[in-house]
């Protein structure tokens, strides 16, 4: 058997209606099949293709498999009025056949085999020699002529016959439509048949409801805007973020440490001021009803002569979800453009990475001595200004030997003398010491130490006279280190 397939279309237009095929002669298939062709095979087209009867697959002999071999097909279209559409003539070969291929243009006007009963889509029968019908379903039917509005109604014999419609016509009277129509205006109706025994005219029409805005079913216009206060947490955090002009910092703001020697507007760090003021004084570290499913229809009585059951029912579209009216979803997302003013709101927000304030900044003030990348701020540079035009003082009123926390302090002695040894101060460490009496004092340069005189070649112990001031700068550190000493009364 082959198997139809494809959509069938005349002048274009996919084709609803039927389809007949009949073959040329009589013929055996396989498995001694027999077919004649006074027994068209008859298939209902919707749109082009083949809906019945029964379901698909929709099958026929094909000619390569029939005897003899040079039998063919009739092929004869009719449309939805029973106007033949195309008549023509194809062989069907293969295991599947595309109706869609047949020809286009008609060859021949279709005529009834004689002698022979032929189907009508697959449900009636009729003669060959008139286009009466005989038969429906195999029960004879009542011969014409048929009065119009009259009902077919199964007879005690078992043969369908016309009668005029049960109760005369169902609040028309004698046949008479109605005149009256269910209206349907609420979403997601089912159509049905009904079983009232009156009847509406078969061309009638229910009416829909009207298409729903998004306002009639509480959903948002597809393209909208939100408040900040409608985004989830966004006021909060937007308050929770610094501007970018004079923003007022809290808790303890943190920024990269700038390279030792940078001088731009790049904020400095405690880091910062701590290292340009350790480094002061020394330098700078380097760095099948009518299915009704559009909005709005209007309810209409009809003119048809045919009939349908006064309760039937011929459904109602499908209730329509946001995006067929044009809404947005319930859960949805939206650009930043989309927020108002949220856009311009963060061009003013000051980055992590980075940020170039303007205006007059401020933040916390840190803790004197506080050595980190804790933002510093002009208060604490004031109070880290000091320690720079300073020198410390050590006083003693006896002999003493310098300590690594003497490095940038004076020692204030009344007698005894200083000793410095080796491996307590660091190449380009230096202490001052002043003599606080009236006589000499001894500065000892302990083991391995080296005393110079500044601009000399002598070396040694050094000599302080009364009230007089050296400084002792360190050269070269370790446990050899060399001093330059030179001062006031130094000898």
């Amino acid at each position: 058997m082959t198997t139809l397939t494809g959509t069938l279309s005349v002048g274009g237009d996919p084709v609803t209606g039927s389809l007949w095929l009949e073959l040329s002669q009589r013929a055996v298939g396989a498995g001694g099949l027999n077919v004649s062709p006074a027994d068209p095979y008859v298939f209902r087209l919707v749109a082009g293709q083949i809906a019945g009867p029964g379901s698909a697959p929709y099958t026929v002999p094909g000619n390569d498999t029939l005897t003899p071999a040079n039998t063919w097909y009739h092929v004869t279209v009719f449309g939805a009025d029973g106007g033949q559409l195309l008549r023509a003539s194809v062989s069907i070969t293969g295991a599947s056949a595309d109706i869609g291929a047949f020809p286009s243009a008609s060859t021949g006007v279709f005529v009834p085999p004689v002698g022979y009963g032929v189907a009508l889509l697959g449900d009636a029968v009729g003669l060959s020699t008139s286009n009466t019908v005989t038969k429906i379903r195999g029960k004879a039917v009542e011969a014409p002529p048929w009065t119009p509005g009259e009902v077919m109604t199964v007879q005690p014999d078992g043969s369908l016959g016309f009668d005029p419609p049960s109760g005369g016509g169902g609040g028309g009277g004698g046949g008479t439509p109605s005149g009256t129509v269910v209206s349907e205006t609420a979403f997601g109706g089912s159509p049905s048949a009904g079983s009232a025994s009156t009847y509406s005219r078969g061309d009638h029409t229910h009416g829909t409801p009207a298409a729903p805005t998004p306002a009639s079913i509480g959903a948002a216009q597809a393209t909208h805007t939100h408040a900040q206060g409608d985004v989830t947490s966004l006021v909060s955090d937007l308050a929770a973020k610094a501007p970018l002009a004079s923003p007022a910092l809290t808790g303890v703001p943190t920024a990269p440490t700038a390279a030792g020697g940078t001088n731009t507007t790049q904020i400095a760090t405690t880091a910062f001021v701590a290292a340009a003021v350790a480094g002061a004084g020394t330098g700078i570290p380097a760095s099948t009803v009518v299915s009704e499913t559009a909005f709005g229809q209007a309810a209409a009585v009809g003119t048809g002569t045919a009939y349908a059951r006064n309760d039937h029912t011929h459904g109602t579209p499908a209730a329509p979800t946001p995006a067929s009216i044009g809404a947005a979803a319930a859960s949805h997302t939206h650009a930043q453009a989309d927020v108002t003013s949220l856009v311009s709101d963060l061009s003013a927000k000051a980055p992590l990475a980075s940020p170039t304030f303007t205006g007059t900044p401020a933040a916390p003030t840190a803790s004197v001595g506080t050595n980190t990348t804790q933002v510093a701020t002009t208060a604490f540079v004031q109070a880290a200004a000091p320690a720079m035009r300073q020198i410390p003082q050590n006083s003693q009123s006896g002999a003493y030997v310098v300590v690594a926390s003497d490095a940038g302090k004076h020692v204030y002695i009344s007698t005894g003398g200083v000793t410095l040894n080796a491996s307590v101060l660091s190449a380009g460490d230096a202490v001052t010491i002043v003599n606080n009496s009236g006589s000499n004092q001894t500065i000892t340069a302990g083991a391995s130490v080296t005393f110079r005189l500044a601009g000399t070649a002598t070396t040694g112990n050094r000599t302080l006279a009364q009230y007089g001031v050296a400084t002792f700068l360190c050269v070269v550190g370790g446990a050899s280190p060399t001093y330059v000493c030179t001062g006031a009364g130094l000898s």
